[in-house]
């Protein structure tokens, strides 16, 4: 129903790595190191952005801390980037008071892949009740 909304932030993650590649390339020599360099990168915290929370996080602490854990570790390179830059005070600022905010008012110890009458699991058993999927 509300899938259309999605194709608004799936246009902002294609603008991620052509954004990263401006900001990075200080010349037009080094354009293919640098593309190649981004590339790896991207690669390499796909596959660790989809196994740790899925075989570690989740299982260990939850849906919400794993959240939390991950939405902290894009802050604290997020706040490296700004200090080594020597701009963006405001910005790391107000980055730090959302993340404390969220970590604070957004808490919960669910479990939600776990959970005994999670929607997961109710839609899966009415699925197995229908002969679906068997």
């Amino acid at each position: 129903m509300y899938g259309h909304l999605l194709y608004f932030l799936f246009f902002l993650l294609g603008t991620v790595t052509p954004s990263l590649v401006k900001y990075a390339v200080d010349s037009l020599d080094d354009n293919g190191k640098t593309v190649g360099t981004l590339g790896a990168f991207n690669t390499i915290g796909s596959i660790i952005g989809t196994f740790v929370p899925t075989f570690v996080t989740i299982p260990a602490v939850g849906t919400s801390i794993t959240f939390l854990i991950f939405s902290g570790i894009l802050l604290v390179l997020a706040i490296v980037y700004f200090v080594n830059v020597r701009a963006g005070k405001k910005k790391v600022i107000v980055s730090v008071v959302i993340f404390a905010l969220c970590c604070g008012l957004g808490y919960s110890d669910s479990f939600a892949f776990w959970e005994k009458n999670s929607p997961m699991r109710v839609n899966r058993s009415a699925q197995l009740s229908a002969g679906i999927g068997r």
